[in-house]
Formats: C-alpha cells, structure tokens, sequence
C-alpha cells in the first residue's frame, strides 16, 4: 500500500493533455500479487483503477469502504447532481463519467488514480479561504511638525509576482534620533490544501539611511537579499526595492537569487485581499460540475 499512498502524494494536478499522453498501466495488472503491485511506479500506478487496486492492496479497505469516500467527493462538486448518491455504484459510475468527460480523460465509469488527483485538487479548493480575512486598512503616512517622528502602516504586494504571503500587514515607527524605524507585521501562512493558517507576528527594526524634508529611507540588509523602502514624503508613496546581495549569502540559506529586483508597494490590505478572496471564490465555483454552473448562471439571470 506504501507505493499506492505515494502515487496520491507525488502526482502533479493533470491537464486533459497530460491526461491523453500518460503511460498505459500494466495490461496484466489484474493477476499482479500485491507485492508486485506496490512495487510499481507512480507512473506505472498512475493509470490503475483506484478503488480496485487499494482493495487488492490493502486488506483494511473494500469497495464498501472506498465508493462513499469517492462518492462524496463527486457528490460535493455537483457531479451526477439529479441522481441518488445511493446505493454508490450505479451513483459512482454516472458521476465519475461526467467527470472524465470534463477533464478529457477515456470515459468508461472507472476513476485512475491521476483523475482521484485531479478530484482531490477541486475538493480541496472548496476548503480554502472558507472565511474572508480583512486585515486592517492602509495607515497613510504621517510626520509630525518636528520631522523627526514618521509611522505608517499597509499590505505589501509584488509588481508582476505573487507575494507568498498575500494576508500581510507591516506597521512602521520611525525615530530620527534614533535612526531606527520599528515594525511590526503579521501574515497569514496557510496550511497547503486546506482552509486553515496560523497567524504569525513578528517584530524588528530597519536602519535609517536617508531622512530630509522629502524622503524617509530604510534598508534591511540580511543574509543573500538587501531591501530598500523608500517614503515619499510628499506624495506618501511607499516602495520597496529588493535585490541580491554581492557577498555573504552561502549555501546555508537556501534563498533563491533573483532575476532582476523586485518592487513592492504598501498598498490598503482591505482592498488587496479582497481580490485574493475573488479569485479564491472563483477557482472553487470553477471545480464544480458544468452542469451545476450553467444552472447557476440561470438561476442568477
């Protein structure tokens, strides 16, 4: 059964492409002892019947077992939606059809394991975001009359790149005497293929390079990357200029160079990931069945 659990893990989310140029399974793999099954590779594995093959494989589970697991999954994405979920067999065959009819694979009613990935992917999107998260909006730039005092506050974002984590917030005080400016910034770090994270808060402090009537300049120089933030102090506008560094990044730090610098910009949280939540919605409404969607268009008219 280890090889047929790792075949679950390791294999990429198919195209209808990559569906048609897998390698065919074993033309004898119905005689296969179950030693000689999970001696196979994923890729070998890859195109078996799954509810067969864990049956054969594991003597813990039987289709009895197995086709409510498969069922309710097809069953939540709206697949096979006008007939009985049981008895599961007539059920699973009818949904499983419509769904390699989908995703362009030979349509005979017996899910493979690379099409379980493909479930197990949609499944999984209807899991994440469940919630929307509204971090606190963009604290504009301020300075007092003195100008040596200057605090502000926002969600970073990447220009043509995805930050890794999109629900952030960093909130800035910076002391000229000091020549320091605090932060203190939090982010949302999701847990990979379902709805929930941990909050993780952090605080520091960045360098003060540069502070006139115009401009407030900060670097975080660490290990392999140096950051500039630059405040403009008229119009408010705050970037962040990130490249590789020169020297002392070793092999210690597995962080990857980048190809040219990178820019971000603090910009409102509020309306940032209200737009990482609409995509969010959208990539789940785009795993239900056409047929479930189409009706909901109607319905929406």
């Amino acid at each position: 059964m280890r090889t047929v659990i790792l075949s679950l893990a390791v294999l990429a989310s198919a195209s209808a492409s990559a569906l048609a140029q897998a390698p065919a399974p074993p033309a004898n793999w119905r005689s296969m002892t179950k030693e000689q099954l999970n001696s196979l590779t994923p890729e070998q594995v890859s195109g078996l019947p799954i509810l067969d093959v864990i049956e054969k494989t594991d003597a813990d589970f039987s289709r009895s077992k197995l086709e409510p697991i498969v069922a309710s999954m097809l069953s939540r994405l709206m697949f096979a939606m006008d007939k009985p979920v049981y008895p599961f067999g007539p059920y699973l065959d009818a949904a499983v059809r419509e769904f390699q009819t989908e995703i362009g694979a030979k349509v005979d009613g017996s899910l493979k394991f690379r099409e379980m990935d493909i479930l197990k992917e949609r499944v999984g999107a209807l899991d994440k975001a469940a919630f929307p998260i509204y971090p606190p909006f963009k604290q504009n730039v301020y300075v007092n009359a003195k100008n040596d005092y200057a605090t502000f506050g926002g969600t970073w974002v990447i220009e043509g790149d995805k930050h890794a984590f999109p629900v952030n917030f960093t909130s800035y005080k910076c002391y000229k005497d000091e020549q320091l400016c605090y932060t203190a910034e939090g982010y949302l770090m999701a847990m990979s293929g379902s709805g929930s994270g941990t909050m993780q808060v952090e605080g520091g402090f960045l360098k003060i390079i540069k502070w006139d009537n115009a401009e407030l300049l900060m670097e975080d120089n660490v290990r392999c990357r140096v950051s500039t933030i630059s405040v403009n102090l008229k119009s408010k506008d705050v970037i962040m200029i990130t490249r590789n560094k020169d020297a002392g990044c070793d092999s210690i730090a597995p962080v990857p160079a980048l190809a040219t610098p990178r820019i971000s910009r603090l910009v409102d949280g509020f309306q940032e990931i209200q737009k990482v939540n609409k995509a969010q919605t959208e990539a789940n409404q785009n795993g239900f069945s056409r047929r479930f969607q189409e009706i909901v268009k109607t319905l929406k008219k």
